[in-house]
């Protein structure tokens, strides 16, 4: 599934519920056998707003801190930076559901960024 609102670094995990039309979405959510999301593409949601990366990657970095479902995120195209990608790597250290991460054309990340997430890729 494809999740991609404008302004979504001013909203949580709960306000993007409240945005979206779920009887609309049922049928092309990933969802595992519990009926937990698995799959979460929030691609190009914040690639004009590369000052506002901190403030967008928290609320998801803070859902993946306690989530133990959502095993594929896609976070590519968001003008994330290296102060992003160290908030992003200290929450989800623990996860141990994700599996794949995308983070393409997020140049902003940078060396800085990329040595604060291979702290991290060994833990998953």
């Amino acid at each position: 599934m494809e999740i991609s609102i404008l302004g979504l670094e001013s909203l949580g995990s709960l306000d993007i519920l409240r945005i979206l039309d779920i009887r609309d979405i049922l049928d092309t959510l990933d969802i595992h056998a519990s009926g937990a999301l698995a799959c979460l593409n929030l691609s190009g949601n914040n690639k004009y707003n590369s000052s506002g990366s901190s403030a967008f990657i928290q609320p998801i970095s803070r859902m993946l801190k306690a989530n133990t479902t959502i095993t594929q995120l896609n976070i590519s195209d968001n003008s994330l930076n290296a102060e992003a990608a160290e908030i992003f790597s200290q929450d989800i250290q623990d996860n141990g559901a994700l599996v794949s991460l995308n983070l393409a054309n997020n140049n902003g990340l940078g060396p800085v960024g990329a040595q604060h997430l291979a702290k991290v890729l060994p833990t998953w």
